[in-house]
């Protein structure tokens, strides 16, 4: 029911999706979807739980497997796009932007962006002790990318997911200086411009 629920928020915004849509959706009968859910905030909050735990361990996977700060950080970034880029709704949700999450939903974002912060944060600090990276504020490097993660999964289509994650991971290797070329495509988003909204 909940992995229902998360396709349909995934494809529609939260005012859209209907507890009966979600029932159908899950192949079960409305009353036993409202057994286990009361409301649809309820069903929500399960899904959002479950996609940024998921997005919690593969980010930690990415960092502890990876040979390198950048491979790992490159890695990250692209579940980071990905996982928000697939829930409109999770992406208001991510930066607390969306006013019905209630003060559970609020505990839920803050405790799993905090531990993809810090993971983040760590691969910086890695990066640092080796010399891949500049000598820079962790924390404040992991703040950085967060939001600059969001909003490129918010401006975005499926399509352009992976260029705009190796964008993103290039241009924090390498700044916007000339002599850093870009390491992807020559387009960075191969099949479309981005602009703002």
């Amino acid at each position: 029911m909940v992995d229902a629920a998360l396709r349909l928020f995934s494809e529609s915004a939260y005012e859209a999706v209907q507890m009966d849509d979600v029932a159908r959706a899950a192949g079960v009968a409305k009353p036993t979807l409202y057994r286990y859910f009361h409301t649809k905030e309820e069903l929500f909050l399960e899904g959002l739980e479950k996609a940024l735990g998921d997005l919690e361990t593969e980010a930690e996977e990415a960092a502890a497997g990876a040979a390198s700060a950048r491979e790992g950080l490159a890695t990250v970034i692209r579940c980071v796009i990905a996982s928000l880029g697939r829930c409109t709704a999770a992406i208001r949700a991510f930066d607390g932007a969306d006013t019905r999450l209630g003060e559970r939903g609020r505990a839920v974002v803050r405790r799993r962006v905090k531990q993809i912060r810090k993971t983040i944060a760590s691969l910086i600090a890695r990066g640092v002790a080796t010399g891949e990276f500049r000598p820079l504020e962790p924390d404040l490097v992991a703040v950085a990318l967060l939001g600059a993660m969001r909003m490129t999964a918010a401006h975005t289509t499926e399509r352009q997911q992976a260029g705009a994650a190796r964008m993103l991971a290039d241009l924090i290797e390498n700044g916007l200086a000339p002599e850093a070329p870009f390491s992807g495509a020559a387009s960075p988003l191969m099949d479309e411009t981005v602009v703002p909204s």
